[in-house]
């Protein structure tokens, strides 16, 4: 006990200085744990060189795209907490109850086995909300989840268009490959020409690496090597033939047009909600003595005649300006929004005008080309059929993206289109 009880200080605390620093410096447990699980996987997936080739037509490409891609996942879960939220509104409001349990022992206490003095307190606060702040709170919310709904939307068009592409980037190059074989066959030994005819195959497998990621990506599946397969229920938009109602009828552009309101309702919440701000804050507080109390070695407890309630009320002057000066800004930045929101459809339905007169002209270009390409094909000249496939594959990637300006605006065709079946 005597060794215990002249220990020296400065050695303690030198004892926990080194204990802290200790733990400190190492890692804890859970970090190596998940280290080592992280560099079993790495290891696992590094001797998997050669994964299988896979082929995917589009609706299977679609459907899996639509259940397995992380983007959209997120975007799907924030939808999910935004109607949580909305749920999550009216149950702001139930009382919690607030459980406190004190002790105070001293040394004597402690030496006899107990905790001295010891209260048990239940308490809670009940707000009051005026309907006023109870519907911005419930407009808020619904806001948000309505906005998370829109972008999720937005995100799935997004990406269905950009799978699109590939497929229509995988379709042309496997229509150069059948045009390439032939020419390989034809110009076999004939010098220069059969070089050209090798450096275009070697350009087309290069072009099919780097579009094979780019389907894994969306697909959100790196394990097998996939390529999109020809597919005759591919989308065909062609709005050249039959061009989009731009005059806001039809349910075209309505996506756009829904996200450009929750954008103006959101800045009119938001001036609300600082005008709720200044509303008085009123309050029920429901109070007892302990539940128990032991003190001075009498115990007592409680008596439902003690219970107290009361209530107050809490309101805040505006003396200094600050409220007043935020609804100023809130009230220019409305503006400015509102401003920005106009300029941009009108931006966005000047693109789409221009693309429409554009894409009749387009096509007939191409058309020209592809004539001639099989005419220089015919007649043996490998290098300027060439040139021509590579000038008529750029008009119709521009055409495709024209066509997909459109598509993704025209609701009434996603709509129709919302649950793709499968293959």
């Amino acid at each position: 006990m005597n060794s215990v009880r002249h220990f020296p200080p400065h050695l303690a605390f030198g004892a926990l200085l080194a204990t802290l620093a200790s733990s400190c410096a190492s890692p804890p447990v859970p970090l190596e744990d998940q280290r080592v699980a992280a560099s079993a996987r790495w290891s696992e997936l590094s001797r998997q060189r050669n994964p299988a080739t896979t082929p995917i037509a589009w609706r299977a490409a679609v459907a899996r795209m639509e259940a397995d891609n992380p983007k959209l996942r997120q975007a799907r879960e924030a939808v999910r907490a935004g109607e949580e939220a909305v749920r999550q509104v009216p149950r702001n409001y139930i009382p919690e109850l607030s459980l406190n349990l004190f002790a105070y022992p001293t040394l004597g206490t402690l030496g006899e086995g107990r905790l001295g003095d010891t209260f048990f307190f239940l308490g809670t606060i009940i707000n009051l909300p005026n309907p006023v702040q109870y519907q911005a709170e419930a407009l808020q919310a619904r806001l948000r989840f309505m906005a998370a709904q829109v972008d999720t939307e937005i995100l799935r068009r997004d990406l269905h268009v950009r799978l699109y592409r590939v497929f229509r980037r995988a379709v042309r190059l496997m229509e150069q490959e059948a045009s390439l074989s032939a020419l390989r066959q034809i110009s076999a030994g004939a010098g220069s020409a059969s070089w050209q005819a090798d450096a275009l195959v070697e350009q087309n497998r290069a072009a099919w690496r780097l579009l094979e990621p780019e389907l894994a990506e969306l697909l959100g599946d790196y394990s097998r090597r996939w390529r999109p397969e020809p597919s005759p229920v591919l989308p065909v938009p062609d709005y050249a033939a039959n061009p989009p109602p731009l005059d806001g009828k039809n349910q075209f552009a309505a996506l756009q047009i829904t996200k450009a309101a929750l954008q103006l309702v959101a800045l009119d919440a938001q001036r609300q909600g600082l005008l709720v701000a200044e509303w008085p804050q009123v309050a029920v507080l429901l109070s007892a003595p302990p539940i128990y109390q032991r003190s001075a070695g009498r115990e007592s407890y409680l008596s439902f005649e003690d219970l107290r309630v009361s209530g107050f009320i809490a309101y805040s002057t505006d003396l200094r300006g600050s409220r007043a000066l935020a609804r100023k800004q809130a009230a220019r930045r409305s503006e400015l929004t509102r401003r920005e929101l106009d300029l941009a459809m009108q931006s966005l339905l000047a693109r789409l005008q221009d693309a429409a007169a554009l894409l009749n002209d387009l096509e007939s270009r191409a058309a020209r080309l592809r004539r001639a390409e099989i005419a220089l094909e015919k007649a043996g000249a490998i290098a300027e059929a060439a040139n021509l496939r590579q000038q008529a594959d750029e008009l119709s990637s521009e055409i495709d993206d024209l066509n997909l300006s459109f598509w993704v605006l025209d609701d009434a065709r996603w709509q129709a289109a919302k649950e793709p079946a499968r293959d």
